[in-house]
């Protein structure tokens, strides 16, 4: 019976957890990003958090 019921709390976290909304980093336009402080993707490999590249 444990069995089952770990079964049934793992099956709910993972439900929950693919239920929960992404939210899309930005592309980066604009200058001036550090005074800003935006969060943005500049190109492939190069970004910014909060004003900080």
């Amino acid at each position: 019976m444990k069995t089952n019921l770990f079964a049934r709390a793992a099956a709910a976290v993972l439900v929950a957890a693919v239920a929960m909304p992404v939210r899309a980093i930005d592309v980066c336009s604009g200058g001036n990003r550090a005074a800003r402080k935006v969060t943005c993707i500049y190109d492939g490999d190069t970004g910014w958090q909060h004003g900080l590249e």
